[in-house]
């Protein structure tokens, strides 16, 4: 076969080439020598195996391997000419002397790192020039690289390109029929092995991580025992750091390779030049060995005869040595927490020995001058007697005894023995201990200044483990129980008041004050009972900018003197870093907080909070805070998904804790991962276990998935931590309630109220509950006694006033219904949210086509409310797409309302829908199975239904699920869901019981009075009259007071009822 080759080759080349003998050849090709006539050189002739060539498009093969052969670039090996020879595909290249790579490697193994460096550079620039004019290598590997002069050249370029090219152009896709590999599997990068037609440059990237890897290992990431395997391997499996084989790898190249090495694309180097520059910083960095070199030349010296060192190589070697130890104490201190004073203690130590360095150098060269010249004379003087043994060994004394000074203070601290005792450790204080902070006194002529020092120390006193840090919200709750208003300071008479009430063994209480251009920040850790200073500390800024920095040098001595680790302070990031280093930046949050936590006001709270993340860019906790409250509140969702979007992004500068309360919100509210979410308040548990904010989240996640036992278990677990949590209670009584639980989710509500009466979430949630009990007057007058207290907020107006809608619905009072809405549109529109006001016009339109069946009314109510706020005015993710969609398709418009959803797929963003539909699936399902009702797909409709039969909200999608039964002809279906509609626990019957602006509203409001009318004329056909009269009675009773336009369903739900009970009609 060879020899027929040959001849087919030699004929095709003419005269202008003799071939001479062959070189060998792998599975793709034959590799020959030739002879270049006209040029009197030797060149490389490499024939395609004929199989392999069988499925290549000639052409096209011919055309890439062209576009190969315009790279000239010192490190490539270029690519003279390419033919046919009788159906036989050849190129050409010069050859080149040396060895390949993959020949030293078998001979050495791994290379030196040096080698490493300086090989890599040649390949990766290679392939930079190559990237930048188009062309792809997708062969990397130790074969392709030919070691010359001390440098790697590339060859092959191209070629797995133009095969790959070429055979997707030629027919039948002959080269994976015969199943030959384009590419090396140990090198090849996960998206080639997939075929993933996207394969690009950053392919070649992955490559060079292997070979990388393989030079500093010796070994590739993955092995395999087949190719097969080693493409499963590429595709799957994540490779063991470079450093386990390798663990002298410099950190810098470590780093580079693994990312090389990513499995997805985009978290490679982006291109071959950043890497190019990566591998020039690396090189640079790296010693040439250079110390080794010094070390033979002075063992050279010292050899045969008695040295001295001379005064600047002494300095210098006492130098680089006290560098050694400092660092070496420094690392100890901050790994051992060490105290503060331990660095400043060594510095002190070596100073001193300096001089006597100095002198044992003098008495040193003294002696050896004394011995060349062979003087028998003994060295006279104090300055005879000092060795080098002896300083060394002085040295190491001084040392022993300042570890032996630290060891005893730290033992004193932990035994809680002498002045230098911790408060835990003295039993003051207990582990997590409740500590109160009051305000600091604030003796500038700032006003504002003392509250943005008290947050300012309170943030980064809660990044201690050791004690739970009250907030300012338990503060506000704790003077609403003492009938004192919310706006009053605390100052520490009434802050050691709140903690005698409320068990808190300790305070802290400070001051901030002027001297001068100076500022001094005092605190001090006061006994709750007998106003006994436990601890105290100060600290001094040099002007304002340096305030916060003294705070976060107070907070640190003061955890100290309680009794934290050293080592944990340390390990937290400096205060400017984890809030902001503007002081104006802080001011309006420190306000925010106040206005949104204790003064109720989220309108002024988020304005605030906006104010400070434009002063800096990077405040991460104040996009998290202002993330979150919009999140809550449920509106402006495009400013909440930024807002929590940017602190995501300087989450680095953000404290241990709120980092991940950030990732849990992130996570879900932008995401809609659940699962990552509760994980990361989980990790948080890990390091703060007592934190209350993390557990009411996880329980809220199972309560999200149905899972009411555990939310139960886990709220409850809340609240005994925290009685003063304003979720805890509403959390713990959602899960009872959702459990049939109802006088123990009363009893929990009613608690919540007595210890937070001035809590709004709590009251409106004990509405919530008394409406879907059936007591609709307790729960109007519950609403109403909410409305006049906060009908400052435009929030609260919009919330009061919408649930009051939906009682006033449930009861047939459409006209009151009405104007309720009307007045919550109104406050959207003076709140400047245009969705909201169109949301209004959703609840009024759905109310005209279920209640009224009225679907013209609706469909002009919302037409009048889009033309007012169109929604191509709106950021396009607080559009209510989905809820325009809904009154549309209800109201026999399904054609309209795919208008409304493509618009929405054509403007939001794919991630963002996909997010939303995990987090909002049941409105989601709702929206399309209405869709399918209105087209007449009643089986899609049933299972868009049943989709929607999610979520915390039991009863939501069952109103819909067996309209569509009945469509269906699946009677038996609508009797039994709508039985489970009125039998199952519920506390959301009416409305939703945390107050939300934006939720349309499928429960009772709508349906209640409509499903026991049908139920009643269900169980009538079936001759079960018991059961038909109960649900007719009911009806009667809960529109006895409805509008007019609504009677005539009474007065027939009358008449059914006598015909039942054989008794005239009233």
């Amino acid at each position: 076969m060879q020899n027929y080759l040959r001849d087919q080759l030699q004929a095709s080349l003419g005269d202008g080439y003799a071939i001479e003998h062959e070189l060998g050849g792998g599975g793709m090709s034959h590799v020959f020598v030739a002879r270049d006539n006209a040029l009197k050189r030797q060149v490389v002739v490499k024939v395609l195996a004929p199989e392999l060539a069988a499925g290549v498009s000639h052409e096209r093969f011919r055309r890439e391997i062209e576009l190969a052969a315009s790279l000239q670039h010192p490190h490539i090996v270029p690519l003279l000419h390419a033919g046919d020879a009788g159906g036989l595909l050849y190129y050409t290249m010069p050859i080149v002397t040396g060895e390949s790579l993959r020949d030293r490697i078998a001979r050495e193994g791994s290379l030196p790192i040096l080698d490493t460096v300086r090989l890599l550079r040649d390949v990766v620039d290679a392939l930079a020039y190559a990237h930048r004019r188009g062309v792809v290598h997708r062969d990397i590997k130790p074969g392709n690289v030919l070691l010359t002069e001390n440098h790697a050249m590339v060859t092959d370029f191209g070629v797995a390109k133009a095969l790959s090219d070429s055979a997707g152009a030629s027919d039948g896709g002959a080269l994976t029929s015969i199943g030959v590999a384009l590419g090396t599997p140990a090198y090849m990068a996960p998206e080639q092995a997939a075929a993933d037609p996207h394969t690009d440059h950053r392919a070649d990237i992955y490559a060079v991580g292997v070979l990388a890897y393989e030079l500093l290992a010796g070994v590739t990431p993955f092995t395999g025992a087949s190719s097969q395997a080693l493409l499963v391997a590429q595709l799957t499996d994540d490779p063991e750091p470079v450093t386990k084989y390798r663990p002298s790898t410099p950190p810098r190249l470590a780093s580079l390779v693994m990312r090389c090495l990513e499995k997805n694309p985009a978290d490679r180097w982006r291109s071959a030049d950043e890497l190019m520059k990566q591998l020039d910083i690396i090189a640079a960095t790296l010693d040439d060995g250079g110390i080794a070199d010094f070390a033979a030349d002075g063992a050279g010296k010292q050899s045969g005869r008695r040295t001295h060192l001379g005064f600047p190589l002494i300095a210098l070697l006492y130098f680089l040595t006290s560098a050694a130890v400092l660092a070496s104490v420094k690392l100890a201190t901050v790994q051992l927490g060490l105290p503060d004073w331990t660095f400043p203690g060594s510095v002190v130590l070596l100073l001193v020995g300096l001089p006597v360095v100095v002198v044992t150098a003098i008495s040193h060269r003294r002696v050896s001058l004394r011995a060349t010249r062979a003087s028998r004379e003994r060295p006279s003087g104090r300055l005879g007697s000092v060795t080098w043994r002896k300083t060394i060994f002085g040295f190491l004394l001084a040392f022993a005894f300042l570890g032996i000074v630290v060891a005893g203070y730290m033992a004193m601290q932990t035994l809680g023995i002498g002045p230098v005792r911790s408060l835990l450790a003295a039993g003051v204080l207990k582990e997590r201990e409740r500590i109160l902070v009051a305000d600091f006194a604030n003796q500038t002529p700032d006003s504002l200044l003392g509250g943005v020092v008290t947050e300012a120390f309170r943030i980064d006193l809660a990044q201690s483990p050791v004690v739970t840090v009250l907030q300012a919200n338990y503060l506000r709750d704790a003077l609403a129980r003492m009938q004192t208003p919310s706006n009053t300071p605390l100052n520490l008479t009434l802050a050691r008041e709140i903690a005698i009430r409320d068990g808190i063994k300790a305070i802290i209480a400070g001051e901030i004050s002027e001297a001068g251009a100076r500022f001094v920040v005092s605190a001090q850790i006061v006994s709750a009972q007998t106003g006994e200073v436990l601890a105290a500390a100060r600290e001094t800024a040099s002007d304002s900018s340096g305030i916060i920095g003294a705070i976060d040098d107070l907070s640190r001595t003061l955890r100290e003197r309680i009794g934290e680790s050293l080592r944990t302070i340390r390990a937290n990031e400096p205060l400017d870093q984890v809030t902001t280093g503007s002081l104006e930046a802080l001011r309006r949050y420190t306000q925010a907080i106040r206005a949104i936590e204790v003064e109720g006001d989220f309108s002024r709270g988020i304005d605030l909070l906006q104010e400070a993340v434009a002063l800096d860019t990077t405040f991460a906790m104040a996009y998290r805070k202002l993330g979150q409250h919009l999140g809550n509140v449920g509106t402006r969702r495009t400013l909440a998904v930024d807002a929590l979007t940017k602190a995501y992004r300087y989450r680095e500068r953000l404290t241990e804790r709120e980092r991940y309360l950030l990732l849990g919100t992130y996570y879900w509210s932008v995401l809609g991962d659940r699962h990552r979410a509760i994980a990361s308040y989980r990790t948080l548990l890990e390091t703060y276990p007592r934190d209350h904010i993390a557990l009411i989240n996880i329980g809220n996640g199972y309560a999200q998935v149905r899972q009411f036992e555990r939310s139960e278990e886990v709220s409850r677990r809340a609240l005994e931590i925290d009685s003063m949590g304003r979720f805890g209670y509403s959390h713990l009584a959602f899960a009872e309630g959702s459990l049939g639980k109802m006088a123990e989710a009363r009893a929990t509500v009613d608690l919540g109220i007595a210890r937070l009466p001035r809590n709004p979430d709590l009251r409106y949630f004990r509405a919530s509950m008394l409406a879907s009990s059936g007591d609709f007057a307790a729960a109007e007058a519950e609403l109403r006694s909410l409305r006049e207290r906060h009908g400052e907020s435009q929030f609260w107006v919009q919330a009061t006033n919408t649930a009051l809608a939906q009682l006033a619905s449930a009861q047939g009072r459409l006209a009151e219904a009405e104007q309720y809405v009307e007045t919550a549109m109104a406050a959207a529109e003076a709140e400047g949210t245009g969705a909201n006001y169109i949301l209004g016009a959703v609840r009024l339109a759905l109310a005209d086509i279920a209640l009224r069946q009225n679907s013209s009314r609706a469909l002009q109510r919302l037409d009048r409310a889009l033309a007012r706020h169109p929604l191509g005015e709106m950021e396009p993710l607080d559009r209510p797409y989905r809820q325009v969609a809904l009154v549309l398709a209800l109201a026999g418009k399904p054609e309209r309302a795919r208008t409304v959803l493509r618009e929405r797929e054509a403007v939001v963003a794919a991630d963002l829908r996909r997010a939303d539909l995990l987090r909002l699936a049941q409105e989601e399902h709702t929206t399309l199975g209405a869709l399918a009702v209105a087209e007449k797909r009643y089986a899609d409709a049933i299972a868009e239904f049943r989709s929607a039969d999610i979520g915390p909200c039991r009863i939501c999608a069952l109103s819909h699920l067996g309209g569509a039964y009945e469509l269906a002809g699946a009677l038996d279906s609508t009797l039994e869901v709508q039985r489970r509609y009125l039998t199952l626990p519920a506390l959301d019957r009416v409305f939703n019981p945390v107050p939300n602006v934006t939720a349309a509203g499928f429960g009772d409001g709508l349906f209640l009075t409509l499903i026991h009318k049908r139920l009643a004329e269900l169980y009538e056909e079936r001759g079960d009259r018991a059961s038909a009269v109960r649900h007719y009675a009911r009806v009667v009773e809960l529109w006895k007071d409805a509008d007019m336009e609504l009677q005539p369903v009474v007065t027939q739900a009358r008449r059914q009822l006598a015909k039942l009970e054989n008794s005239p009609v009233r």
